[in-house]
């Protein structure tokens, strides 16, 4: 039997990495709205500080079939999340093949590895 989740509190310091991408944010609000300094310059520095934060944690995708013998690297999110939908979330678990949409993953799993319909096929009957 599993254990029941209890939640628990959990304290962090301001100068922890978790509020980091929150703090960089706010910087960059107030800048915009309190300081001297132009828009176009408090941008240059968000983007300077965005990406320094962002290349200091890169993403590394180790899933298999294909990253787990050479992992690759994102900076970014939704460069992780576009690799993700097109390596890794229409896979067969039967025999690995990659397939472009669930309902192409379906099929394919009724028709080669689904054993109630290979004997529907062996009697005749239409599959799909």
């Amino acid at each position: 039997m599993s254990e029941v989740y209890q939640p628990f509190k959990r304290r962090f310091s301001p100068e922890d990495s978790f509020f980091t991408l929150g703090n960089l944010e706010l910087r960059f609000d107030w800048l915009k709205k309190h300081s001297r300094i132009q828009i176009d310059n408090a941008q240059k520095v968000f983007n300077e500080e965005l990406n320094s934060l962002i290349n200091a944690n890169p993403i590394v995708c180790c899933l298999p079939p294909w990253c787990s013998r050479r992992p690759l690297t994102f900076y970014s999110t939704l460069d992780y999340e576009i690799h993700y939908n097109t390596s890794h979330r229409h896979i067969c678990q039967e025999c690995g093949k990659l397939f472009p949409s669930e309902r192409w993953l379906n099929l394919h799993f009724a028709e080669f590895h689904d054993i109630m319909a290979q004997m529907r096929k062996e009697k005749g009957e239409k599959i799909h």
